[in-house]
């Protein structure tokens, strides 16, 4: 009965939601393969391994095999170096190499650590059992391996999904681990924009893994190019998303899409950063899947961070520039740093100590002003299509027809009314005092904060708005922010209130 009743919810919701035919035929013909695998499947043992999926590592490490307890499924382990030292766990990202994406980093690693690297259930060594591979899933493992087979405090190291997934369980479970690393990160802005940024991404990006040009194709293909539209039109992978039976049907067979869309939907604002251990950041500078934006929100959100950047890396920068990568590495983990050396603080008095009165007003008008820095007492924008502002403190702030981007800036104060017309804000690691006006307005906000006496923002038109790891404090609403937003009129909260 169980594959009749799955294949009728698959219909129905398939059919419910407006579902393409080609879709439709493509889901139907997954579910009979899967059904099919359902009635003939019988318990086979966990082979052993064999010399011919080892040749790529070096003999000496020690290799394991064996079915974790959670998800009852084989899990792939090596382990090297000295076991008197301190240990460090690996967490791979996307694709079939798993473990191996660490081959160049592991040999300076083992002189003076005891060095775990896993191959993720899904991928690598580690295939046979389907779960959903989420972040949350994935650091439940994490932690059964760090509690059974390290029994120490490891240094925690991941990178492009697995730093994702180190992330979440360091936000979790902050005690178990001494320190962080990630490395290009990805996934942890709102799914919409960095679906976006996949999205604009050339066919053949430079350093971009085979393995993320197919999930960019994948989701493509499966969302028909729905980027920003994610409110207002069908969508799939939401569906996916909201129904268990479906997704098992459809992605039990790609582990890549099964982890990528368990990623990018995993909301990383509710995390508690607070206690997170102290972490260094290492970014390729033209990292064309998670880019370097993701590095500076993560650098306002983790309360004892560093972030270092190698110069003409992409993704994968621990292979495309070893030298310089384990040349960052190393010292990062000897050095203790001090949890108070980054001062977080985002209560309103903030707002008050910082608050200076600069006689500076700026404005820009076609372009003649592009980029802004330091202080100033108003700063208003006219059609400027290439505005920048850079570590800017601003009292008065309005943008008329103008595409702008903000890093690491104050606007605003508590009584401002912040104008925005016809323009596009990309805003990252900053925050915004005083209520927000919008009128036919984009917004994409990463890291920022938003504090207002009144209502946060409030649209007289079409006003989309993106958040990611961002937060608010206003007379009506206190919490994260992080999702997608289509506002025609009216205050973004009563939205918040509603949801």
């Amino acid at each position: 009965m169980k594959p009749l009743f799955l294949l009728s919810v698959l219909c129905l919701g398939l059919f419910s939601a407006n579902a393409q035919a080609d879709w439709l035929k493509e889901a139907i013909n997954k579910t009979k393969q899967t059904i099919n695998g359902w009635l003939s499947a019988t318990e086979q043992p966990l082979p052993a391994l064999q010399s011919a999926e080892l040749e790529d590592y070096p003999t000496h490490y020690g290799f394991y095999r064996e079915i974790e307890p959670l998800f009852n499924s084989p899990l792939f382990y090596l382990q090297t170096g000295l076991k008197s030292k301190p240990p460090i766990l690996l967490i791979h990202g996307l694709g079939d190499a798993a473990s191996k994406d660490w081959l160049n980093v592991i040999p300076e690693l083992e002189k003076d650590y005891q060095v775990f690297a896993l191959d993720l259930p899904g991928f690598g060594l580690s295939k046979g059992q389907y779960f959903e591979y989420s972040p949350h899933n994935y650091s439940l493992i994490i932690d059964w391996f760090i509690a059974t087979k390290i029994q120490d405090k490891p240094i925690l190291i991941g990178h492009s999904m697995g730093a994702a997934i180190s992330l979440y369980y360091a936000a979790n479970f902050s005690t178990n681990i001494e320190q962080l690393v990630l490395v290009d990160a990805a996934g942890v802005l709102e799914r919409t924009s960095f679906i976006k940024h996949l999205a604009e991404l050339p066919e053949t990006t430079v350093e971009g893994p085979l393995i993320w040009s197919r999930v960019q194709s994948e989701i493509s293909n499966f969302s028909s190019k729905w980027v920003e539209k994610t409110g207002e039109f069908y969508d799939p992978t939401k569906l996916l998303q909201q129904n268990h039976a479906l997704r098992q049907v459809m992605l039990a067979e790609n582990p890549t899409m099964n982890a990528a869309l368990a990623m990018i939907d995993t909301d990383y604002s509710i995390l508690n950063y607070t206690n997170i251990p102290p972490t260094t950041l290492i970014w390729g500078e033209i990292d064309p899947i998670a880019p370097l934006r993701t590095g500076q929100a993560l650098m306002a959100k983790l309360p004892s961070a560093e972030l270092k950047i190698i110069r003409d890396a992409g993704h994968v920068p621990m292979n495309s520039h070893t030298s310089q990568f384990n040349q960052i590495l190393k010292p990062s983990l000897a050095k203790s740093m001090d949890n108070n050396q980054i001062d977080q603080t985002n209560s309103l008095a903030a707002n008050e100590l910082l608050a200076v009165k600069p006689k500076r007003i700026a404005s820009c008008k076609d372009d003649d002003t592009p980029l802004f820095e330091g202080n100033y007492h108003s700063i208003s924008l006219i059609n400027c299509k290439f505005a920048e502002l850079k570590n800017v403190q601003v009292n008065n702030f309005s943008s008329k027809d103008s595409i702008v981007t903000i890093a690491t800036s104050q606007i605003g104060n508590l009584s401002s009314i912040i104008q925005l017309d016809s323009s596009s804000i990309t805003a990252t690691a900053s925050k915004f005092f005083g209520k927000i006006v919008t009128n036919r307005t984009r917004l994409d906000l990463a890291a920022v904060s938003l504090y207002s006496n009144e209502d946060i923002l409030v649209a007289k038109d079409t006003t989309k708005l993106v958040f990611s790891i961002s937060d608010a404090q206003s007379k009506y609403y206190q919490g994260s922010l992080h999702g997608y937003f289509s506002m025609s009129e009216g205050t973004l909260d009563k939205q918040l209130l509603s949801k």
